[in-house]
């Protein structure tokens, strides 16, 4: 700009990095949750030892409804979602392991938290039955989005275990 004062320019180039930096960490807190959440689904659906397609169906639909996952796109969700069941299948607790530790770096935000139960819910309602499996599922990501478990619960560790199914 030809009359842009030194000041000024200092000033608009401010808010150009503020924007950035704004845009950058939606980016990386949105990674973050889009993470914990198909790694939250990858536990529940894994869980009972049988991935129903439409428990993959209604996660790519959670995640494209949800204003806060909406950003990303669908392959995005489903390549992530395959990379966690391809871990399963090679190493359940390994993989249990890392889907742990993805959610955990979520833990203590609530708005996050309930984002990620609510798919964990929604997962284990979508293929018509409740496995007890999947119920001991969601106690597990519940305790590690915790920052302090609840009383009479374990803390979430990485290392914890579901029974194999």
């Amino acid at each position: 700009m030809p009359n842009e004062t030194p000041k000024n320019f200092r000033r608009n180039r401010q808010d150009d990095l503020r924007e950035e930096l704004l845009a950058a960490m939606i980016e990386y807190r949105g990674s973050d949750l889009m993470e914990a959440t198909i790694a939250a689904c990858a536990i529940i659906a894994h869980a009972d030892g049988n991935v129903a397609m439409v428990e993959r169906v209604r996660m790519i639909h959670m995640m494209h409804t949800d204003p806060l996952l909406a950003m990303f796109p669908r392959e995005t969700v489903l390549q992530e979602f395959e990379t966690h069941t391809r871990a399963y299948e090679a190493d359940y607790g390994k993989a249990l392991q890392e889907a742990t530790r993805l959610i955990m770096k979520i833990a203590g935000r609530e708005k996050y938290s309930k984002i990620v139960l609510n798919a964990c819910l929604l997962i284990t309602a979508a293929d018509g039955r409740v496995d007890p499996r999947e119920l001991d599922a969601i106690s597990l990501v519940r305790d590690a989005l915790t920052p302090e478990p609840h009383p009479g619960s374990v803390p979430a560790q990485p290392d914890m275990q579901l029974p194999t199914p």
